[in-house]
């Protein structure tokens, strides 16, 4: 029970995240100086935190340095194309859309992690999906044409491989450890990719939302977390739909306070049919 509580809360922080970055990304277009911008903010966070409060044990082992290898490249691909995602949908579509990624974490849980798919779970595939497409539809014609929304896709695939990996990453870090290392290490290969004048983007981006960015550093370390001790006690089929209840909240907020609302009945039908959907699953 206590790890249920615990990936609700980390639902409430992710949502959190989600609405400040989409407020944002309206009005700030450079989406690789964002990004980076966060990434900094995190790391200032995390390193004293990690002196102060937690022994940071980095294994050796090849296994696991493989692991960290490959959740750093899927990292920094999922926080580019997601900051970018944002600039282009609403933040209650994106929502919905990025639900898919639970139906691929539950089928890696069952394809590699040999956990056990039921009738319900398959039922809720079926909603989750049903929800995504009603959302992205156009003028009756099934939609997934503007780009924030097949960056959604990308970014949910990505997600979902990033909690297969992260669940079996556990083996060998403890939560803090590895929220540190995946915090860090995502930062050089998006150095890779910002193109000119990288410092001036940058310290623009710092310098304009110093306090925002404070705000989004701790919510995504305390979604983060949360959802990592969730894990240890929980099957990543059951903690990654109870998780996706942010769904509910990003809905509610960017109906409140982002002003969201075209094509609100479509939107209410397949947010209700994602969260059906989580629920089953």
């Amino acid at each position: 029970m206590f790890a249920y509580i615990l990936a609700v809360a980390s639902a409430v922080f992710a949502a959190s995240n989600t609405l400040i970055t989409r407020r944002i990304m309206r009005e700030f277009h450079d989406h690789w100086a964002f990004s980076l911008a966060v990434q900094i903010s995190i790391m200032l966070a995390l390193v004293p935190a990690g002196l102060v409060f937690g022994n940071i044990d980095f294994s050796l082992n090849p296994v696991a340095l493989l692991i960290l290898f490959a959740l750093s490249i899927l990292w920094a691909s999922a926080i580019f194309y997601s900051y970018k995602a944002h600039k282009t949908i609403e933040a209650g579509s994106r929502a919905v859309i990025q639900q898919t990624k639970t139906i691929w974490a539950v089928s890696f849980s069952v394809i590699f992690l040999k956990e056990a798919l039921g009738i319900a779970q398959i039922a809720g595939i079926s909603l989750i999906i049903a929800g995504s497409v009603i959302v992205s539809m156009k003028s009756g014609r099934i939609g997934f044409r503007i780009e924030g929304e097949k960056l959604t896709l990308l970014t949910s695939f990505l997600g979902a491989v990033i909690a297969l990996l992260t669940k079996t990453a556990l083996a060998y870090y403890d939560p803090f450890t590895l929220t540190v290392l995946t915090s860090i290490f995502p930062t050089i290969p998006l150095l890779f990719c910002g193109g000119k004048k990288k410092k001036s983007r940058i310290y623009s981006a710092l310098k304009k939302y110093r306090k925002e960015l404070a705000f989004i550093a701790f919510v995504i370390i305390a979604s983060d977390l949360l959802f990592l001790f969730a894990l240890l006690p929980e099957n990543l089929s059951v903690i990654a739909p109870i998780r996706s209840l942010h769904v509910i909240f990003v809905a509610l907020g960017g109906f409140i306070f982002l002003k969201e609302r075209s094509h609100a009945k479509r939107k209410l039908v397949g947010i209700t049919l994602a969260f059906l959907g989580s629920v089953l699953m």
